[in-house]
């Protein structure tokens, strides 16, 4: 069980490096944009994805979610906090009315795209960047309504007791004197129950993974971009490449 938990543990992560390094994309791709503020406003809609889907997921959660909203009350609170300083009040409502957050994202960025108006195969190549981003939140998504069954995590529990509960016999058994046998007994119970407690909180990844720390990166990558627009190219991109 403990290893099928950690799978699930790297598997949210490597969905949420992925996460990260299309932002980057996202952010690199707005300097095809002539209109630099329209760019900023694009790129600041990619770094917003990332906190839509951290909210979104804990929402989700099993665990207590106060652990990761700090001083807010809720994580809607929270969300609306850092939405708010990077992509305005209007589109910070629209995202927070949404009943699936990152999927709202993903439609504001596609709608920020057909008004800058790029050549068809620069705008090609950004959809199918932000369409990743829907797969993403999928993916989140049945890891998220998926979770470990609750049976199989009482049984291995139960089993797991019942183990222990023979350790001492075993103990008598190998000749051991009183003493050795509560202090052995006592260390493979802690080594096993922290192996088990380990493999809980690895069942619910989005609550172990630092999504914060990772937006926070991404946050700081937007506001150091200068949104320069890129030289157009001297001939049309063939729609191949």
């Amino acid at each position: 069980r403990t290893n099928q938990a950690y799978d699930r543990w790297w598997e949210a992560r490597k969905i949420w490096g992925a996460v990260i390094n299309k932002t980057r994309d996202l952010t690199r791709q707005a300097h095809w944009f002539r209109d630099t503020e329209r760019a900023r406003r694009f790129s600041a809609l990619a770094v917003a994805f990332g906190f839509a889907l951290n909210a979104h997921t804990l929402l989700g959660t099993l665990s207590n979610p106060k652990e990761h909203i700090g001083k807010y009350d809720t994580i809607d609170d929270k969300l609306k906090a850092d939405l708010l300083p990077l992509i305005g009040s209007y589109p910070t409502t629209e995202v927070l009315a949404s009943p699936h957050r990152p999927v709202e994202v993903c439609r504001l960025l596609t709608r920020c795209l057909a008004e800058e108006g790029l050549t068809p195969q620069m705008e090609a190549r950004v959809d199918e960047t932000i369409a990743f981003f829907s797969d993403y939140g999928g993916m989140c998504d049945r890891l998220q309504k998926t979770p470990m069954p609750l049976v199989y995590t009482r049984q291995t529990a139960r089993f797991l007791m019942t183990w222990l509960l023979f350790v001492p016999s075993a103990l008598l058994g190998a000749g051991l004197g009183a003493t050795q046998i509560v202090v052995s007994t006592f260390a493979v119970a802690t080594l096993m129950l922290g192996i088990d407690e380990m493999g809980v909180q690895l069942e619910e990844p989005f609550s172990v993974l630092p999504q914060d720390s990772y937006n926070g990166g991404l946050k700081a990558l937007h506001e150091y971009a200068r949104f320069v627009p890129a030289p157009m190219p001297e001939r049309p991109i063939p729609a191949w490449a």
